[in-house]
């Protein structure tokens, strides 16, 4: 009875204090206390609840009912082997590499010196997780591993995650990075910026060597210049195409692609297209030297540019009399066929020169002295017998043929002619062949010629060969 009574007074001692005792059932469910949150923390496995009713993840509370570390049973091993590194900076090191290679960002929570975004953004960057990125609080960083991730899995939708109300700048050129790497124009329309978008067109239009990409850029100027121009002129640079020159906007730099695209290839229909005069000129003429058909600089505007590029032409061996006859000023026409006449050593070419009988018989003279032929020495149209006996005295010595020395007129270049044909053959002999003597002469033509031969080898024994006394005294002081 007593005891009955007892058992009474301890349970409404219980109550009074707000405690009451319910063991735990067969599942490991603690009893409802006051102390938690009122619904009972789950037990461990052995179905033991804490006095407060907070269980921890993994079934066991504590005494105050704080939450324990999360569930990473499967990762101990790893962990305890990370915690035997020299720092904790090492540790939580060792902790985000493992975490990033097994794509488990919970790790993050383990982090001692490392902060939790940078946890984030190496794991999310590294297990190229959008969802790990987004973890991260800081919004510039946040937006950088989303960046890095949707790079590495090229993937545009990934892109759209980067919250323009931080940077719409990177949201954009994610958006052109994937849209390189896929080498697909059309992921280029979403970008937000002129200028981004640009630079996705202008990069696939290089890699594709299409100038309908480069059309596709806005017509904005940069760095003073249209930037769809760059890119059709930098196509051009590696295609030489000059259909590409008729799409550039400015004038100028149109010109100036026509021009090069007429060095490489000889289209005249290409400088049509050119407004400019000067720059239809200069285009014209490098079509002129590249087919080296002169009538193309009868088309140039200005005459100094046609007299230029016939002169160009001339000078390169591409001459012919049609184009000698073609320049506009008559001393410019007959140097071309003096020239082209001495090129080719055609005698009759120089008949050419038909307002200029002087300058037309030097053409043929020394055509006659090229090809030692002593016949042209006597076609002159004007007389002159220093240039006909020149003529004579050259051949005469090219071809050691004294007869011809015996055509010359006057005295000095008769002996002279005798006297360098002796001294070619070192016979001072052949002197004594001379019996043509020229009152216009102090002395003999024989006794001249010894005396030229003498002192040309300055041989004072030579001198004694010399039958008139003067002479031969004047020979011994010239030696």
């Amino acid at each position: 009875m007593n005891l009955k009574y007892l058992l009474l007074a301890l349970v409404l001692l219980f109550v009074v204090s707000g405690c009451v005792l319910i063991p735990p059932d067969d599942n490991g469910n603690g009893g409802n206390g006051n102390g938690g949150n009122g619904n009972g923390g789950n037990g461990d496995l052995n179905g033991n609840g804490d006095l407060n009713g907070n269980g921890d993840l993994n079934g066991n509370g504590d005494l105050n009912g704080t939450v324990g570390p999360p569930i990473l049973d499967d990762l101990q091993e790893l962990i305890d082997g990370c915690k035997k590194r020299d720092t904790i900076l090492l540790i939580d090191n060792c902790i985000i590499a493992m975490g990033g290679d097994r794509n488990r960002d919970e790790v993050c929570e383990l982090m001692k010196e490392r902060s939790l975004d940078s946890c984030y953004y190496d794991i999310g960057t590294v297990a190229d997780n959008t969802d790990t990125c987004g973890k991260i609080t800081s919004a510039e960083r946040r937006n950088d591993c989303i960046y890095d991730v949707a790079i590495d899995n090229e993937d545009q939708e990934q892109c759209q995650l980067i919250e323009t109300d931080f940077n719409l700048t990177l949201k954009d050129l994610c958006i052109k990075s994937v849209s390189i790497l896929h080498d697909e124009e059309e992921e280029c329309f979403p970008i937000f910026s002129t200028l981004i978008q640009d630079d996705c067109f202008y990069d696939l239009a290089q890699s594709k060597n299409s100038d309908i990409l480069c059309n596709l850029i806005s017509t904005e100027i940069r760095r003073g210049t249209y930037y769809r121009d760059d890119c059709n002129l930098e196509l051009f640079g590696s295609s030489q195409d000059a259909a590409l020159c008729s799409k550039i906007i400015d004038v100028n730099r149109s010109n100036h692609c026509f021009i090069a695209a007429s060095e490489g290839d000889a289209d005249f229909e290409a400088c049509k297209k050119i407004v400019d005069m000067n720059a239809f000129d200069s285009c014209t003429n490098n079509v002129a030297q590249s087919s080296k058909n002169y009538t193309y600089c009868l088309e140039m505007n200005f005459e100094y540019s046609t007299v230029n590029c016939l002169q160009e032409l001339a000078d390169a061996e591409y001459s012919s009399l049609e184009l000698c006859q073609s320049f506009p000023d008559m001393g410019q026409k007959y140097d071309c066929i003096y020239d082209l006449a001495i090129r080719n050593t055609v005698a009759n070419t120089c008949d050419g020169i038909a307002g200029d009988f002087t300058y037309r018989d030097d053409c043929v003279r020394e055509i006659a002295v090229a090809t030692d032929n002593p016949n042209l020495c006597a076609d002159y149209r004007v007389l002159d017998y220093n240039k006909t006996d020149s003529c004579y005295s050259q051949i005469a010595l090219s071809k050691l043929d004294l007869e011809l020395c015996r055509k010359i007129h006057a005295g000095k270049p008769y002996i002279s002619c005798f006297g360098n044909i002796a001294i070619e053959i070192e016979d001072v002999d052949l002197c004594n062949n001379i019996v043509k003597n020229f009152p216009t002469e102090t002395y003999d033509s024989a006794n001249q010629c010894r005396y030229q031969y003498a002192t040309h080898f300055l041989n004072e024994a030579l001198c004694d060969k010399i039958l008139h006394h003067v002479l031969r005294e004047e020979c011994e002081d010239f030696i």
